[in-house]
C-alpha cells in the first residue's frame, strides 16, 4: 500500500540521517583524541557543539512520523560516545597527572632517601610546593581525575615518609 511505502521511505531516511550524523561525529571524536587529555569543561562543551551538529544533520535528512524515535535512538548513541570519551579523558588525565607529580616529587624523595627531608613540618612544606606547582600546570586536564591522583599520591608517599622516619629514628636535639 501507498501508506507502508510511505513509512518504508521515512524509515530508511531517518536510519540514513542517524548514520550520516554519527559518521559526522566519528569523524570529530577521532580528531578530538588527538587533543586529550583536556579539561572537563572543554570536553563537555566540545560535546555540546558536537551533538548540536549531529542533530542539524539528521534533521536535513529524516522525515516522517518516526524521527522522533530515530531521534532518541542518536542520543542514545552519542552519550554512549560521550561516555567513552570521558573515560578516555580521565584515563590520560590520570597518566598525565601521575607522570607529573612523580616528576615534582622526585627531589623531595631524594631529599628523604639522603636524610635532608628529617621532620613532618619539612615534608609538609614541600608537599605544598609541589600541590601548589601541580595545580597550576594541571588547569587543563580533567579536574576531578587531577585531584583524585594527587590525593591517592599523597597518601602513599605520607605513609612512605612516616615509615622512613619511624625506621630511622634520629636523635633529639638536646635543649
Amino acid at each position: 500500500s501507498p501508506k507502508t511505502a510511505w513509512r518504508l521511505v521515512c524509515s530508511d531516511l531517518c536510519r540514513t540521517a542517524v548514520q550520516r550524523a554519527l559518521g559526522n561525529y566519528a569523524l570529530r571524536v577521532t580528531r578530538i583524541y588527538n587533543h586529550l587529555p583536556t579539561s572537563d569543561h572543554d570536553l563537555h562543551r566540545w560535546h555540546a557543539k558536537q551533538r548540536q551538529d549531529a542533530h542539524a544533520t539528521f534533521k536535513s535528512v529524516a522525515i516522517g512520523g518516526e524521527a522522533g524515535e530515530y531521534l532518541d535512538r542518536l542520543d542514545a548513541e552519542l552519550l554512549a560516545l560521550q561516555e567513552k570519551l570521558c573515560l578516555d579523558n580521565e584515563r590520560a588525565s590520570r597518566m598525565v597527572a601521575k607522570e607529573l607529580l612523580e616528576s615534582l616529587y622526585a627531589p623531595v624523595h631524594q631529599g628523604i632517601e639522603d636524610g635532608v627531608v628529617t621532620s613532618l613540618p619539612e615534608y609538609q612544606q614541600h608537599r605544598d610546593r609541589i600541590r601548589r606547582e601541580y595545580d597550576r600546570m594541571t588547569v587543563g586536564l580533567s579536574a576531578y581525575t587531577c585531584r583524585l591522583v594527587q590525593l591517592e599520591f599523597f597518601e602513599q608517599k605520607l605513609l612512605a615518609f612516616t615509615h622512613a622516619l619511624l625506621s630511622n629514628p634520629r636523635p633529639l636535639p638536646s635543649t
